[in-house]
């Protein structure tokens, strides 16, 4: 209670989830504590370790794009719970035979050729149904 939070933008997912759970633990914007809403993962967390904030929401792969010492300097201290990964999203007036060259595209990107500076997890085909729950966030 009484500190300021740093979030990404207002409407990215990982802010309007973390108000959520903040707001079920009794902690509310303009009541008892504060948001300072930045352009990024990486200003949010920036703005923790130089001391502007108290505490940054953000995702655990942001954290793992810091370097060691400041790594090792903040630590996580609560997780909500999770939600669908972002996604490629592709308009419907694009030929099917074109969908789907770029979904075998995107699908081969962790397999990289050597050398190719990609460091990726994987994706997998999804759809719509898969993004309910973030639909269903209470409006601020």
């Amino acid at each position: 209670k009484g500190k300021r939070i740093s979030l990404p933008p207002r409407d990215a997912a990982i802010s309007r989830l973390i108000r959520v759970y903040l707001r079920k633990h009794g902690l509310v914007a303009g009541k008892n504590i504060e948001y300072v809403y930045l352009r990024s993962h990486a200003s949010c967390l920036q703005h923790v370790l130089i001391g502007l904030i108290d505490a940054c929401g953000t995702t655990p792969s942001a954290m793992h794009h810091l370097k060691n010492p400041s790594r090792e300097t903040l630590r996580g201290i609560a997780e909500t719970d999770a939600i669908p990964p972002a996604l490629f999203a592709v308009h419907s007036r694009v030929p099917e035979a074109d969908r789907k060259l770029l979904l075998n595209a995107i699908l081969a990107w962790p397999k990289a050729p050597e050398g190719l500076d990609i460091q990726l997890n994987g994706f997998a085909p999804t759809t719509d149904a898969n993004y309910d729950a973030v639909r269903k966030f209470p409006a601020d």
